[in-house]
């Protein structure tokens, strides 16, 4: 029987030849150095498009980690003519590296406080101490490329975690991509360690087979799947951002008029289906030019925010606040009858009420302000959004007249 040495598979010696047997070291060569240039490459475009725009967070990590991915493939070509310290154990360390820069690109995009990646750097300061003693001690390629593997595996799988740990529905789309990269990156690296445990590799790193073909290939596709991942990312997160910036007033965080009337519309859409009201509510504010005229516009920003924390925490949770405009804000009821706006207005108006607390050119003073509210329900029918600002408007001037710090209804 034709048997190869090392062979698990007798009978398949031929087959076992293709796939693990030697090749020319050059084709090897000119295939790491093209994905080291593929790879620094895309490191400077995305380099170049993160100092376009100091808004797209996350990618000058991304691009260092690209980078010292290409970097560390650049260093196993030239396998044999620089020193292993060099060809080997920099080179690993720098595809090592690549991951941690890759969490850091991920807590730069998604968390606001600052976190060191220590388990990807404890992998990293491991590797420091072990890869030279495989390489250098041991000299034992399957040791060295399998310890390698794992530790790659243990990175990618923490990175993997981190990501799948967020919960955004606006990022589903993207969030399932990159993790399907990662997922590909870390079976790639899993297989990886099978094959060179329980099989036979070659002694070098450019031997060039099929088996070390398919193996760069399937690193630099990961490496670009998952990098294609978080530039997705990236420009989706910077793109969520400005859409929210556009719809929310910048001192409140509330919804703006925009904003606000889409909300009206859906409801009022809803509301034609299924014939369940929604009320309206309009706020003022009474005689708020006095705080800015006595206390200063800094006193007045921090009123209204003050203002706007009480009636967050007097309305429910499917209510939607809105600045209108200055001292005048709205609020939508779903699914609520006039009497229930009613019930909220009151908790509004109680709690607004409430002396505030203020430092005035570093003294504490108390501001005490009240509002007036108009409320509105939808009556269905022809009732447009426009009737039921209308009626709430006229109803919010009647409160006023009446004396302020009142509710009045226009059912």
């Amino acid at each position: 029987m034709n048997m190869v040495p090392g062979c698990p598979f007798p009978g398949r010696s031929d087959i076992y030849q293709l796939i693990f047997g030697s090749g020319p070291q050059i084709e090897m060569r000119v295939l790491f150095i093209f994905a080291a240039i593929l790879l620094l490459s895309g490191s400077l475009w995305l380099l170049a498009v993160r100092l376009s725009s100091s808004s797209l967070r996350g990618l000058g990590w991304l691009s260092g980690a690209a980078a010292l991915s290409g970097g560390g493939l650049f260093l196993s070509a030239c396998y044999g003519p620089l020193p292993l310290i060099l060809s080997v154990v920099l080179a690993g360390e720098l595809k090592l590296l690549s991951n941690v820069l890759i969490e850091l690109s991920l807590i730069e995009l998604l968390e606001n406080e600052a976190r060191i990646p220590k388990f990807n750097l404890a992998i990293v300061a491991l590797s420091m101490l072990a890869l030279p003693f495989v390489t250098y001690e041991h000299a034992d390629y399957r040791l060295r490329a399998t310890f390698l593997s794992a530790m790659m595996l243990a990175q990618i799988s923490r990175n993997a975690w981190l990501l799948w740990s967020l919960k955004k529905l606006h990022l589903r789309h993207v969030l399932r991509f990159t993790l399907v990269g990662m997922f590909l990156s870390a079976v790639f690296q899993a297989v990886k360690i099978v094959i060179m445990v329980h099989y036979w590799v070659p002694r070098s790193p450019l031997t060039g087979n099929w088996y070390d073909n398919i193996s760069l290939f399937c690193y630099l596709l990961c490496s670009l799947w998952v990098i294609s991942g978080f530039f997705w990312l990236t420009t989706l997160q910077l793109t969520s951002k400005l859409e929210n910036m556009a719809g929310t007033d910048p001192l409140t965080r509330l919804a703006n008029r925009r904003v606000f009337r889409e909300w009206m519309q859906r409801e009022h859409l809803r509301s034609l289906r299924t014939g369940v009201p929604f009320s309206l509510l309009i706020v003022d504010l009474d005689h708020f030019k006095r705080v800015n005229d006595t206390m200063g516009h800094n006193a007045g920003d921090e009123v209204i925010r003050v203002c706007v924390e009480r009636m967050q925490d007097s309305v429910r949770g499917i209510d939607v606040l809105g600045r209108w405009g200055g001292e005048e804000f709205v609020a939508l009821l779903p699914r609520a009858t006039v009497d229930a706006a009613e019930l909220v207005a009151e908790r509004i108006r109680r709690n607004i009420e409430e002396p505030i607390k203020l430092k005035v050119r570093g003294e504490e003073k108390l501001c005490r302000i009240t509002v007036s509210l108009g409320i509105t329900s939808y009556r269905g029918g022809e009732d447009t959004i426009e009737d039921m600002f209308d009626r709430a408007d006229r109803a919010l001037y009647a409160a006023k007249e009446a004396g302020r710090n009142c509710i009045l209804t226009a059912a």
